[in-house]
């Protein structure tokens, strides 16, 4: 017969219990003090930052919890234009991660990585089999993806 013990240091720390004011969650300090976890923070955390949650409110990219992927593209204030990102910060969103690369059985729709593209667009197995791309005009029939 297997006996378990069971210590205090293992079990799981509440952290909605005794949270400053203004906190969603928090956690318990070394000396024992209550800090609130980042915002971006949905179940709790083990210590102060967006790296420290337990699970993300919205996005999880490289281990940290974040408000939006990076995408493919960004802002350049100097020239006041859209421009491509180099290619290690480009994220795709796919469910609650940011990925460098769409999932093997997915399609690509821009920034996002989708079951099915949206209306109004089809996956053209000519050009890349794994993009969906506009309609032009009405959709051909027999290349829609549901």
């Amino acid at each position: 017969m297997i006996q378990m013990v069971t210590l205090y240091k293992d079990c799981q720390q509440l952290y909605r219990v005794d949270c400053p004011v203004g906190c969603d969650s928090c956690f318990t300090g070394p000396k024992g003090t209550k800090h609130c976890c980042d915002s971006e923070c949905a179940a709790g955390c083990t210590g102060l930052g967006p790296k420290q949650c337990v699970s993300c409110k919205n996005y999880n990219q490289d281990g940290e919890c974040v408000p939006e992927c990076n995408g493919l593209e960004k802002y350049d204030r100097e020239q006041s234009k859209i421009v491509p990102r180099e290619k290690d910060e480009r994220r795709y969103f796919y469910e609650s991660y940011c990925l460098k690369e769409c999932p093997d059985k997915t399609l690509i729709e821009g920034k996002y990585c989708v079951v099915a593209c949206q209306a109004g667009h089809y996956r053209n197995v000519d050009v890349d089999r794994r993009k969906c791309v506009p309609c032009d005009g009405p959709c051909p029939k027999g290349l829609l993806v549901q």
